[in-house]
């Protein structure tokens, strides 16, 4: 036999002995560990798998028998073991602590408290509304019996409730006519005090044209000129006019402008006049338009940016049409000077506005000085007292506070009529404004 023949399939023959008698002694396979029970899992004692002996750091256990080493992480506890037994399914739900159940009872009747506010208000105002019907419902039948309505009885509440009604109004009403709060006397006096005291920190400097290289005093009246023919086209308010023109010097106070971009200026100050006093201010396309496409909406919209970066956004200014009229309101009339009084107003404001077109005169003087000097001059034309006893005292002029403005003023009613600029003259000509424009200055000297 040959050596082939003593080799053996080694891999597959038993571990007894054999024919080669080198292993004599049986070993036993270990029996192959099935899989733990889910008791051994609920309570955690996995085998663990054999351990790195090297001299590597270990990483975390995330087994916890107690064969793991211990580290700076504490490990879990262990869970009871009658904790395995019980039905989680079928665990009752936990009672509410006293504190939330004394939470859920504050919230429930809280609601309880709005649903029955709620529900009085909505039969209040139902009550109110249908008082002055059942009122006259009940009225109607007590007239219908024949019996005497006693107006102390609650059943009259609908005269009660009409007069409640005019409380609430807010501004009140006398005599079916709406009370301005701030011509009221208690507040009347404060008011003008504190605009007194106020419009000498927004005034333009009345020297700025000389720092100007372009532009002229002329430039500038028929600049304003111009924007008193553009509220009268879209019929804006005189006070507009006034803010727009306040603007104006304030901005060519610290800006030099050039003659092209001049009217650009006024256009954009008159854009944030109107968007500022008017409730219904024209748009930035009808701006365009009067300036006859002189200029796009990119323009005025970037000079109107520009105009209110200088001025720092302080557009409540005090103006002299602001001041005229207080002063006007300041003198008593009896009911049948009403008109005159009405005629002095007017005058006063064409001469208010002769002084806007002439800067170069009139830029030195404060709104407050200026529209004294108008009201003044307006009575003086009219044959009334140009400075009676109530506005020395409340006013805080004096006729020689006003001399110079006084003259000054005089002399441009006089030029009126032969003047370059003629839209003030054509505005105040008008039947609404009593036709003050055609009127002769008096003599003063």
């Amino acid at each position: 036999m040959s050596s082939l023949d003593n080799l053996i399939d080694q891999e597959n023959r038993h571990l007894g002995g054999g024919p080669l008698g080198r292993r004599t002694k049986v070993v036993e396979a270990e029996p192959t560990r099935l899989r733990p029970a889910l008791g051994e899992i609920s309570q955690n004692q996995r085998r663990q798998p054999l351990r790195n002996t090297s001299n590597k750091p270990q990483g975390f256990s995330i087994y916890c028998d107690e064969n793991a080493p211990s580290f700076s992480r504490p490990q879990p506890l262990l869970r009871k073991p009658e904790a395995s037994t019980i039905d989680k399914e079928n665990i009752p739900p936990k009672e509410k602590s006293l504190r939330q159940k004394v939470k859920t009872d504050v919230l429930r009747e809280q609601s309880k408290a709005e649903n029955v506010v709620q529900v009085q208000q909505t039969r209040t105002v139902q009550l109110l509304h249908s008082l002055p019907s059942r009122a006259a419902h009940l009225i109607q039948e007590h007239e219908s019996m024949n019996t005497s309505v006693d107006l102390d009885s609650p059943m009259v509440v609908e005269e009660t409730v009409t007069q409640l009604r005019e409380q609430w109004r807010v501004p009140p009403i006398k005599d079916n006519h709406t009370v301005d709060i701030f011509t009221e006397p208690e507040y009347f006096q404060d008011i003008y005090m504190y605009l007194k005291e106020s419009e000498y920190k927004q005034l333009p400097k009345f020297r700025y044209m000389e720092k100007q290289n372009d532009i002229t005093h002329s430039m500038r009246s028929i600049l304003v000129d111009w924007l008193v023919e553009v509220g009268e086209e879209y019929k804006l308010q005189t006070e507009t006019l006034h803010l727009a023109v306040n603007y104006i010097d304030r901005f060519l106070s610290y800006m030099a402008v050039q003659r092209t971009k001049l009217q650009l200026v006024g256009a954009a100050c008159m854009f944030i006049a109107a968007k500022y006093e008017e409730i219904y201010p024209p748009d930035v396309a009808e701006f365009v338009y009067i300036t006859d496409d002189t200029y796009n909406k990119r323009q005025v919209l970037r000079m109107e940016h520009l105009v209110l970066k200088v001025l720092g956004f302080n557009l409540s200014v005090p103006t002299s049409f602001l001041f005229l009229n207080k002063m006007v309101e300041m003198v008593p009339v009896e009911e049948d000077e009403e008109e005159d009084k009405a005629k002095v107003g007017a005058l006063a404001a064409f001469l208010a506005e002769l002084a806007l077109v002439d800067g170069e005169t009139f830029l030195k003087y404060p709104p407050s000085q200026t529209a004294a000097a108008c009201v003044a001059l307006a009575r003086h034309t009219i044959s009334l007292d140009a400075w009676p006893q109530p506005l020395p005292e409340r006013t805080g002029f004096t006729l020689e506070d006003l001399q110079e403005c006084f003259v000054d003023l005089h002399r441009c009613f006089e030029k009126s009529k032969t003047a370059a600029q003629q839209a003030v003259a054509e505005k105040y000509r008008s039947s609404k404004y009593f036709g003050v424009s055609d009127l002769s200055p008096p003599s003063i000297f």
